[in-house]
């Protein structure tokens, strides 16, 4: 007799894929793989809603006020599927789709009024595609499943930047849009004891190295500003620089490890955790090269050198920690409730935006019969403040406060096994 109702509570689990798509640095959701340590067929599928408040406080140790002040952090969605099969004898497969990494700013006047920046808004989406396979094998009190697996990786960013002209906002005078398609790998080891509802992973993510290419497009200020700016070339006006410019840049998303565990503790009782460390001290910065193409007349003069307004992309993270705790109970046949506490420690390292977060999460899953589930979440999430330093528009040492603030999350996914 086991001590537990395996199939409910091991989902309950992943009711609260809220609380991993708020993690350090760029992380958004991972490919759950928790299939390939079980026999049935299965699919499942579900999405987060994040909605996050982030505000730029004080420049300086000086309050700032009025637009300067806007909640830049904008809201998003998470995706995720998988789909797993046992192929033949001990071998297992699944299909894996996830939004691994992304970020999303709509900082209108609010960094060029405090001088941060010129920045207006900008945006990262990724997209995994992965296939992932196991192994199993009877290792006397255990099941023991050997992982390994490969994933494409889609990579998308955009940039906008914007200036104040005689008391005037005006906007996209420098455009960026850049993307890449690369390959990634995973490789693991797992355990299950089914009779108490028993799973155990250590999967090892690789780092993924793009080069993103696209176009950087400069308005007729940002020619104008291109044309005044070192970069000049002798003979060409202003109005020549405006245009479209072919441009590329070498980018990494980073390698990650990590673990997980769950396992029933007493009757109609799981506990469940995970420890995940992510390499973001490989980002740094992400410099933007102009490749000698595009629609400007200069555009060819550029081969080889940043191209006009062309950023530098500046993350400078420390690596990342995160760590969850939980636990869930069964109430009836059909009903079973979980909790759980997560805490990430930033990856800032005084030079970004990226501080602390201790995140509260509920969820419950709804068995409808043997085959088909309901599963949902919400997840409360407190930012810590921060104040990092940054280089701004006039060229001046900056120190900017963002002040402390929170983010809401809710998740809903489906499943059956068949």
């Amino acid at each position: 007799m086991t001590i537990i109702n395996k199939s409910i509570l091991a989902g309950a689990v992943l009711a609260l894929s809220a609380t991993s798509a708020m993690a350090g640095g760029y992380s958004r959701g991972s490919a759950d793989l928790s299939p390939l340590l079980g026999d049935s067929t299965s699919f499942s599928g579900g999405v987060t809603y994040v909605s996050p408040t982030r505000r730029i406080t004080a420049v300086n140790g000086v309050a700032t006020t009025g637009g300067a002040r806007a909640d830049y952090a904008e809201s998003y969605f998470v995706p995720s599927a998988v789909a797993s099969a046992k192929l033949a004898g001990n071998l297992r497969c699944a299909g894996s789709y996830a939004q691994p990494y992304g970020a999303d700013a709509e900082y209108g006047t609010a960094e060029i009024l405090a001088g941060v920046s010129s920045t207006t808004g900008n945006s990262l989406a990724t997209n995994e595609f992965g296939l992932t396979c196991s192994y199993g094998f009877d290792a006397g009190p255990v099941d023991v499943y050997l992982i390994g697996g490969g994933f494409l990786q889609t990579i998308n960013y955009t940039e906008k930047r914007g200036t104040i002209i005689g008391g005037a906002f005006v906007d996209n005078v420098a455009d960026l849009d850049v993307s890449d398609n690369s390959f990634g790998y995973r490789i693991g080891v797992g355990v299950a004891k089914p009779e108490i509802a028993l799973k155990a992973s250590l999967i090892y993510r690789s780092k993924v190295d793009h080069t993103v290419r696209g176009i950087q497009t400069l308005g007729a200020i940002g020619a104008a500003g291109a044309a005044a700016s070192p970069l000049n070339v002798a003979g060409f006006t202003a109005a020549q620089f405006a245009g479209n410019y072919g441009v590329f840049a070498n980018a990494n998303t980073p390698a990650s490890v990590k673990l997980s565990l769950q396992s029933g503790v007493a009757a109609g009782t799981l506990v469940f955790g995970s420890l995940e460390w992510t390499d973001w001290s490989t980002i740094q910065q992400v410099r933007v090269i102009g490749d000698g193409t595009g629609t400007a007349a200069v555009a060819a003069v550029f081969n080889g050198i940043q191209s006009p307004g062309g950023p530098t992309i500046d993350a400078f993270f420390r690596d990342g920690w995160t760590a969850n705790i939980g636990v869930a109970h069964q109430f009836t046949d059909s009903l079973s409730v979980l909790a759980s506490y997560t805490w990430d420690r930033g990856t800032s390292t005084g030079r970004s935006d990226n501080s602390t977060t201790h995140t509260i999460g509920a969820g419950v899953n709804y068995k409808f019969d043997e085959k088909a589930s309901l599963r949902a979440g919400l997840a409360y999430t407190a930012i810590g403040a921060s104040t990092y330093t940054t280089t701004g528009l006039t060229g001046a040492a900056l120190t900017v406060t963002n002040g402390a603030s929170s983010a809401i999350a809710g998740g809903l996914n489906i499943s059956a096994k068949f």
